[in-house]
Order: C-alpha cells, then sequence, then structure tokens
C-alpha cells in the first residue's frame, strides 16, 4: 500500500470510493476537484485506491480541505491522519477550512482544528419559484465574466477561487450575474447537474433578496431536484429556502486549522459549491 498522488485517470476509483461511504459524487463532481486542487490516496498493489483526500488553495492565505474518504474495510489502520497530514505538508502558511463529518470531527480536533460555523444542507424535491418577481438585472455569465465573478468572489470568500470557479462554469446548467443600474458586477450564481440532484452554488449578492432571485433565475426554468449548500445565518435567506420548496438535511461543523477566516467574510456567501470546494 502507498500514499501518493491521484489523478484524473483515478476518477472511476474516486467515484467508486465515495459510494462506499454513501456520497454521491459523480465522474464530473471528480474531474472538478482535480481541475481545482491537488489529491492524495493510498493505492494497493492491485491499484485500487481505498482513501483520498484533497487539497484546493485559495491564493496564498487560504486553502479548503475536501474528499476524505477512508474504505470502510480499511478503517482502524491511521490511514485518515496520515492522509491529512500528507496533504497539510503543502499548505504553507494557509489557514485550512474543512466542512467535517460525525466520524471525522474528533480526527480534526485532534490535530488543531477548532469549530467555527455551521454547513446546512437543503434538498428540495421539486423547486416553486415564487409568486412576487424579483426585479432585478440578470443576465446569463459568460466565459469573459469569470474574472469579474472572482474578484467579486474574493471579497465574499477570501480566497482566490478562479481555477474553481473556471472548472465551475465550464460544467454549469446555468450561470448568470447580477449587476446594478451602473452596470457594476454585484452578485453571481451557478447550477451544475450532480448524479442525483442539480446542485445550486456558488452564490454570491448584497442581501438575501437578490441571493433569493438569483436562485429563481436560476432554478426556475429547469427540472428535478436540488441540493444547496449553505453557512449563512441570514433567517431572510432561509425563508426565501423554504418559501422555494427547499427543507433541511442535514448540519455538518465547519472547522479551522489557522485564522478564523469565517470572521472576516462580507455575508454575501449565500451558497457554497460545495462542501469540499467551500
Amino acid at each position: 500500500m502507498k500514499l501518493e498522488n491521484v489523478g484524473v485517470s483515478d476518477k472511476k476509483s474516486i467515484v467508486q470510493l465515495s459510494r462506499e461511504v454513501g456520497w454521491d459524487y459523480s465522474e464530473e463532481d471528480v474531474e472538478e476537484v482535480f481541475k481545482s486542487g491537488r489529491m492524495v490516496g493510498h493505492r494497493l498493489d492491485s491499484g485500487e485506491v481505498i482513501s483520498s483526500a484533497a487539497l484546493f488553495p485559495y491564493g496564498d492565505e487560504l486553502a479548503t480541505l475536501g474528499v476524505v474518504i477512508v474504505n470502510p474495510a480499511y478503517k482502524g489502520r491511521g490511514l485518515g491522519r496520515e492522509l491529512v497530514e500528507s496533504v497539510l505538508a503543502s499548505k504553507g502558511e494557509r489557514s485550512i477550512l474543512l466542512v467535517a463529518t460525525r466520524e471525522g470531527k474528533p480526527l480534526y480536533e485532534k490535530m488543531g482544528f477548532r469549530e467555527t460555523g455551521m454547513i446546512t444542507k437543503y434538498i428540495a424535491s421539486t423547486f416553486h419559484p415564487a409568486q412576487i418577481q424579483h426585479e432585478l438585472f440578470l443576465a446569463p455569465m459568460t466565459y469573459e465574466d469569470i474574472e469579474e465573478v472572482a474578484k467579486l468572489d474574493t471579497q465574499a470568500f477570501r480566497g482566490d477561487r478562479i481555477e474553481m470557479l473556471r472548472a465551475r462554469y465550464e460544467r454549469s446548467i446555468s450561470a448568470v450575474v447580477l449587476r446594478d443600474s451602473l452596470g457594476r458586477m454585484i452578485g453571481y450564481g451557478m447550477c451544475v447537474q450532480g448524479s442525483v440532484h442539480r446542485v445550486a452554488g456558488p452564490v454570491v449578492a448584497p442581501t438575501a433578496y437578490e441571493g433569493a432571485g438569483i436562485l429563481q433565475e436560476l432554478l426556475g426554468r429547469g427540472e428535478g431536484s436540488v441540493r444547496l449548500d449553505t453557512s449563512t445565518d441570514d433567517e431572510v435567506f432561509h425563508k426565501y429556502l423554504d418559501e422555494f420548496g427547499f427543507e433541511e438535511d442535514s448540519h455538518s461543523p465547519i472547522m479551522v486549522l489557522g485564522e478564523d477566516v469565517l470572521a472576516a467574510r462580507n455575508g454575501m456567501l449565500f451558497a457554497l459549491a460545495s462542501q469540499a470546494l467551500g
């Protein structure tokens, strides 16, 4: 068994590994991970990948840690700690954010992570457009918008996610930008098709009202269930989600190693790209 870098040629193995722990990763999800960060895993002599962990560097000050999986048949051997130590070795001076599972939280606490917030996962079996129309200056996102989107996203997320945003745009089934009356970009949103649900995120907006308007534009014309992960405690936004037909599915703690960057955010991040990507 070797701990080594895992690449795009292993994407089917990572999808299968995610199935072993009840996660719903698609090949497109895994490809997006490889475009946005670096993954390591334990590989058996047979070539089978039986663990994974990925680090997503977002500039010089922040990275997220995700896709931390150990095949249940190999648990209890310290592989999880080896994975996390391996990816953290390349973090430099960056603070690290992650969304912890119940099983993983004790390990992260032992490694110095502390809880700093909470993610709420929402599912809508059917999206119900609001009866009141949001009068906003919304337009389809183009590839030429990505650099401006990334600058706005950096203000909301506190990290430079331009490579992840490019990868997310490339697979999006809908993507919009919000501008003010002077044409300045003040919000954006993207939606991709996952293996089970449409996934709405990221969504960045000045207030919950605009965030809800972006969601309505992203999701109102499509079909099928929708997943949305949010870290906001904005009660107005949660009320909009309820009106759209979303129901709370689960809660997971956000943990940080280093500076608590969540405290420095401006409140404009209303939906995550994913729990791994932030």
